[in-house]
């Protein structure tokens, strides 16, 4: 958290109200799916969300999205909005250094990478947690491989973090193990980190 102090004013007011919108938007999401009108869903697009560029590092992909933990946190979402409402457009009461509100912001971005599934990563943290985006874990477990088995093959990479795990008995005449496969990883908006 003592990264998060490292943010400017500006940085830190545009990571708050993109975390407080987000959370409007789970919140009117989950309100949309008990009243059966699904009008809840507030995606643009492909759905890929791009990270204000002055606070986070990468993008976030809202179609990832895990309803029981939607479910879960609902509570927490509208207590965070609550307590973060002030200072959502009045950027003279942020204050870098004031550890509560830097609490209050990393629970809720937490909890927003729960239900998302995926990191959402200050810029000032860029280095020591992977950069926002989804989150791909492949585990394979196989008696014996016989034919080739990739855990992760992915065309281009622009942020996220990337973890396989290929375990096998036996590796027969014509198996091939490859854990990750890229044509190109990290670029624009972060890099992916592989395991």
């Amino acid at each position: 958290m003592e990264l998060l102090a490292t943010l400017g004013t500006t940085a830190l007011s545009e990571g708050i109200r993109f975390l407080f919108d987000q959370a409007r938007v789970l919140l009117d999401r989950r309100r949309g799916d008990q009243e059966g009108d699904g009008a809840a869903a507030d995606e643009s697009g492909d759905g890929v969300v791009r990270l204000p560029p002055e606070a986070f590092a990468g993008t976030l992909d809202t179609r990832r999205l895990d309803e029981a933990a939607l479910t879960d946190s609902v509570a927490a979402l509208r207590q965070l909005r609550t307590a973060l409402f002030p200072f959502v457009d009045d950027a003279d009461a942020v204050q870098p250094g004031d550890a509560e509100l830097l609490q209050r912001v990393d629970q809720l971005r937490r909890v927003l990478e729960a239900v998302y599934g995926q990191r959402i990563t200050f810029v000032t943290e860029v280095g020591e947690r992977p950069a926002s985006g989804t989150v791909i874990d492949t585990r394979i477990d196989i008696d014996e491989i016989n034919a080739e088995v990739i855990g992760v093959s992915v065309g281009r990479v622009s942020g996220g973090s990337f973890s396989t795990e290929i375990r096998s008995k036996n590796v027969g005449p014509g198996g091939r193990v490859v854990g990750f496969r890229a044509d190109s990883v990290g670029g624009p908006g972060g890099d992916g980190d592989t395991e």
